[in-house]
């Protein structure tokens, strides 16, 4: 392999290395994490009632299916009130 194709497959693997690192968490420290039923996510200020989450964590509202809870503050593609513990009732 010459210089150049080598300095190439280094920057093919360090660019989606630092794309993911930025796409981490769901949303920024001390926001509150809103999921809608179709799918549909935000990001926004927490109100003055919401419960607070241990470090790492977010709290999670979905109005649509009446749940909330705090999960870890990770990006996924996949339903984040999946990630809530089942509730009796």
């Amino acid at each position: 392999m010459n210089r150049f194709t080598r300095a190439l497959a280094a920057v093919a693997l360090v660019v989606p290395a630092v794309q993911g690192c930025a796409a981490e968490k769901i949303c920024s420290a001390g926001q509150v994490v809103i999921e809608r039923a179709g799918g549909g996510r935000m990001c926004e200020k927490p109100a003055p009632t919401d419960r607070s989450c241990p470090d790492g964590e977010i709290l999670l509202k979905n109005p649509d299916a009446g749940r909330e809870g705090c999960i870890p503050n990770v990006y996924s593609s996949d339903s984040y009130t999946d990630k809530l513990p089942k509730t009796s009732g």
